[in-house]
């Protein structure tokens, strides 16, 4: 009896004690989508920046080739930021949940060629233009535009 109840005071108080310590016990989370990646004294010509590649379905099944080599790994097939690599290490912060409405709201085209062109500073997101052709980055971008809502799709 005693044995169980000093575990269970184990299971609650070591949490509560590494929390009070300051340590962040809850999962990896993305970073803020509110907050540009680009740099400040970019970001005015990169969201100005619009996607070459036409929307088509001969786009998106291309875009959808190069995401499954390069991205869900770490993004996940759906695009929810929960890759087979997240289970077997820590990404923090979390690789970004390309469902996220708000996310496709907020982030242009420009903005996410940016990043793939560049990589992400301060997360495990890495330049992405030493294997793709700026066509193949922009592409790539038509597919993820697919994990949030569509032009002209009812609102939820």
């Amino acid at each position: 009896m005693r044995i169980v109840a000093l575990s269970g005071a184990l299971l609650v108080g070591v949490p509560v004690a590494l929390t009070l310590m300051g340590a962040d016990l809850a999962m990896p989370r993305e970073r803020n989508i509110h907050v540009p990646r680009v740099p400040a004294n970019q970001l005015d010509a990169v969201k100005k920046m619009v996607n070459p590649v036409p929307d088509t379905p001969e786009t998106l099944e291309k875009g959808k080739a190069l995401y499954t080599m390069a991205c869900v790994a770490c993004h996940g097939a759906d695009g929810r930021g929960d890759g087979p690599l997240t289970e077997k290490t820590t990404i923090n912060p979390a690789p970004r949940n390309f469902t996220n409405p708000d996310f496709q709201r907020l982030r242009t085209d420009g903005e996410l060629f940016w990043v793939l062109k560049n990589g992400s500073h301060g997360t495990e997101m890495m330049r992405m233009d030493f294997f793709f052709t700026n066509q193949e980055l922009w592409t790539l971008i038509r597919y993820i535009r697919t994990f949030g809502p569509r032009p002209g799709a009812p609102s939820q």
